[in-house]
């Protein structure tokens, strides 16, 4: 699979927000079951990370330039 920069930055959200509500859910477990809530909150806090991480990857990618008005008026090689 070809992760074009749209699908980066979806991916990023769905990472980032996800993680959050899974962390917020491991939370709210705590006062249920401890370990649980340890281990949700740390998936929660990986996934977080992740999008994290794939913002700087987003960073370093490079942009396909679509083309200019001033490359349409310059005659082909």
């Amino acid at each position: 699979m070809r992760l074009t920069v749209a699908k980066v930055e979806v991916l990023i959200w769905v990472l980032i927000y996800g993680g959050l509500l899974i962390l917020a859910v491991g939370l709210a477990l705590r006062e249920v079951h401890g370990l649980l809530a340890g281990t949700v909150s740390l998936i929660g806090g990986l996934f977080a990370a992740a999008g994290v991480v794939l913002i700087w990857i987003r960073s370093r990618m490079v942009n396909p330039r679509p083309p200019s008005a001033a490359d349409a008026s310059k005659p082909p090689r």
